[in-house]
């Protein structure tokens, strides 16, 4: 049997590198391109790029390989990026995966973790105001979202209750795809808010907007006499309105946030809201 040399294997390793690289590059232009075909554009949906942020290959996943998207759109003029999870195994992919056991998405196992700079004191709306109370909790919400309607008012009366142990960060996060007038309405809480109005956040989620309404007119109408304030439209394209707006968006997808309402208790993401109605418990 003949030896090889090393300089016969450090080639022979070397060709297998770079085969494998070109197979990997190709194997992500492939995923990269049937994103983009999956991706349904228009009613002001463009679709500008997407590419590929992060990769991960976990045991527990037996072989297949999570990877990270990134997909920058213009959303009806608005510059927006998302990040979304998809799995992968040589030619087939899968948009979830479920864990039998718990019954439960693993998605959210590669979602990026919340840390402290996403404890913005500027967003804090009820409790605590300087930040140091012992439990944090962090929502994301639209206000045409029912499921929102229901939680967003409860977790605001009890951090209103417990201003010495938590504190309540709030980032406003639409679902203009499903409610179309929300970004404006949005936009028209954060022109009050910088103008002085106080619980801006708690009376929004108290009022009963009709979602069909889309016509920017109406909708500033219908804001402004539940508020009896004065919002105009010049008012919501106020460059510090639009940055307040745009830095919720860019946290939301920076978390890969996806769906309303989004709550982090003490840092872990609540899936079933069971952290906070432990919470709850606890501070009783």
């Amino acid at each position: 049997m003949s030896k090889w040399s090393k300089k016969t294997i450090a080639a022979a390793v070397l060709l297998l590198s770079v085969n494998g690289l070109f197979a990997s590059e190709a194997a992500d232009k492939e995923l990269i391109s049937f994103i983009k075909s999956s991706i349904r554009q228009g009613d002001g949906v463009v679709l500008k790029d997407v590419s590929i942020a992060s990769t991960s290959s976990p045991k527990f996943l037996g072989g297949w390989e999570a990877v990270i998207m990134k997909m920058d759109f213009n959303i009806k003029g608005e510059e927006q990026t998302r990040y979304e999870v998809v799995f992968r195994s040589g030619r087939m992919v899968s948009f979830d995966m479920m864990d039998m056991q718990t019954k439960r998405s693993i998605k959210p196992k590669f979602s990026p973790p919340l840390d402290i700079s996403h404890y913005k004191a500027d967003r804090i709306i009820a409790g605590d105001a300087s930040g140091k109370a012992k439990h944090k909790i962090v929502v994301f919400s639209d206000p045409l979202c029912p499921f929102c309607l229901d939680l967003v008012p409860d977790i605001i009366k009890f951090a209103q209750a417990n201003p010495k142990d938590v504190s309540l960060y709030f980032y406003h996060f639409p679902i203009a795809s499903i409610h179309p007038s929300s970004p404006l309405i949005i936009k028209a809480a954060i022109a009050l808010e910088l103008q002085g109005y106080k619980d801006v956040v708690g009376k929004l989620y108290g009022a009963e907007f009709n979602y069909k309404v889309t016509d920017p007119t109406e909708v500033l109408k219908n804001f402004n006499n539940h508020f009896g304030s004065h919002v105009t439209l010049d008012d919501v394209q106020d460059p510090k309105v639009l940055a307040h707006y745009k830095e919720d968006s860019d946290i939301a997808a920076k978390l890969m946030i996806s769906g309303t309402p989004s709550v982090f208790v003490d840092g872990d993401k609540d899936m079933d809201h069971t952290l906070f109605e432990n919470l709850k418990k606890t501070l009783k």
